[in-house]
């Protein structure tokens, strides 16, 4: 068993993977299955839905292209429990995008879900959600802004007081 974080679109899950292809994500309420299909491409099933994702590495990321949604997937070990939890949490564009609304400001709390930055990209618009409960240390996008993947957009923090 293998056990990761995966962050997407800025969203971090915890996976726990079985040598049988089966991947547990933290959140959802049955697993999926991962069975390859080709070098680069595997086929994802989850609740009867049958998707193919090709894949390609760099570096320490993987892109992944998925029902026409390009997608940056980071990949790393699940760091062992310790004392502290990590005290902040950036969210980055998760392709090159425009942004189209700023709907967070620095010291504000914000809870898992709650809809932070709105990017348009591909004449798609995307949601940037709250990975978790928290507050909004920092904003580092306006709107307008033409943002490439991996930017750090929104910053947050456990702090109540933002610090």
């Amino acid at each position: 068993m293998a056990h990761l974080t995966i962050t997407v679109a800025g969203r971090e899950h915890r996976l726990t993977v079985s040598p049988d292809g089966t991947v547990l994500v933290d959140g959802w309420p049955e697993p999926a299955t991962v069975t390859p299909i080709a070098d680069g491409t595997v086929q994802v099933t989850l609740g009867g839905r049958r998707v193919l994702v090709y894949l390609a590495r760099h570096e320490d990321n993987v892109w992944a292209h998925a029902d026409g949604c390009p997608m940056r997937l980071e990949l790393r070990p699940l760091a062992a429990p310790g004392p502290a939890a990590e005290p902040s949490h950036s969210l980055e564009a998760p392709m090159p995008a425009t942004v189209i609304d700023v709907l967070v400001e620095p010291g504000q709390a914000v809870t898992q879900g709650d809809a932070l930055i709105l990017l348009e990209a591909m004449k798609m618009e995307l949601t940037l959600r709250a990975p978790r409960d928290g507050t909004v240390a920092e904003v580092t996008c306006a709107v307008g802004d033409l943002v490439q993947p991996g930017r750090p957009l929104v910053t947050l923090t456990d702090d109540p007081a933002g610090r």
